[in-house]
């Protein structure tokens, strides 16, 4: 079917076909071919300013018109994707972005003092538990070796006793002579790293330097001490307390159970 130029832009209708040519300005041969279900085909080419239109309705003679094969191609009149295709390519209003930032503020705000809560009491009870089980050890290993056997502060090399807090960590160690002292003839069974940079292990007048027990699993105390573990909350109900008695039994309770008021006892 063919037709001059003045009537290019006018509607074709072939049986119940409809379809509207569009108008390219070109004169070189230019070819476009859509393919969809059901066979239908739709070709448009123009030769020296002289459109033609041809129509293959296929097995069904209901060809859509040119806007229905527009947007099965997912382009509309105007040239840009249908709306539907455009809200899914979507971002973030300013107003939703917003929003999302109170939220996670809100959240941090909440959580991370209560993170740092967790984290303190991890650290005070790995600390207590860590000096009290040293200090059974101490006490076992005593009775199994049948020597006497000492807990002291260390030094910053791990190799000796030093006038330190306990939070420097501490040395467990086979004490030939009961001094209380690492000497050239003593066996250091074990070594503990030093604790939290926030914390302090402080005991009263007998356990300020050491801790010794004898052979048959008592201790070289004359009275009931304490050592007194505290974090940067200072004293309270988040500080611990170890108790050892002269017969040497060592047990650990909360700060204001142990009879202690402070840190530093």
């Amino acid at each position: 079917m063919h037709e001059d130029s003045q009537q290019a832009n006018k509607r074709l209708r072939w049986g119940p076909c409809a379809c509207k040519p569009r108008h390219i300005p070109s004169t070189e041969p230019e070819l476009f071919h859509v393919s969809y279900e059901n066979s239908y085909s739709f070709s448009y080419t123009r030769v020296h300013r002289k459109p033609v239109l041809s129509l293959d309705c296929g097995r069904n003679p209901r060809l859509p018109t040119l806007n229905g094969l527009n947007e099965m191609m997912g382009k509309s009149n105007s040239g840009r994707a249908p709306q539907a295709l455009r809200a899914s390519a979507g971002g973030f209003t300013l107003m939703e972005l917003m929003i999302v930032i109170v939220l996670v503020a809100l959240m941090a705000t909440i959580g991370v003092p209560a993170y740092r809560t967790q984290v303190l009491n991890s650290q005070m009870a790995a600390a207590s538990n860590d000096l009290l089980a040293t200090i059974n050890s101490a006490r076992n290993e005593a009775v199994s070796r049948q020597n006497f056997v000492s807990v002291c502060p260390r030094n910053a090399a791990g190799t000796a006793c030093a006038a330190a807090g306990w939070e420097a960590g501490w040395i467990l160690f086979e004490d030939d002579d009961a001094d209380g002292v690492v000497d050239n003839t003593d066996t250091v069974l074990f070594t503990q790293a030093p604790l939290g940079v926030e914390m302090t292990a402080r005991g009263t007048s007998q356990v300020t330097n050491s801790i010794t027990f004898r052979p048959n699993g008592t201790s070289d105390l004359t009275a009931t001490q304490t050592l007194m573990i505290c974090d940067s909350r200072g004293y309270g109900e988040n500080a611990r307390g170890i108790i050892i008695t002269v017969v040497g039994h060592s047990s650990g309770l909360a700060a204001n159970e142990s009879g202690q008021a402070s840190c530093t006892p």
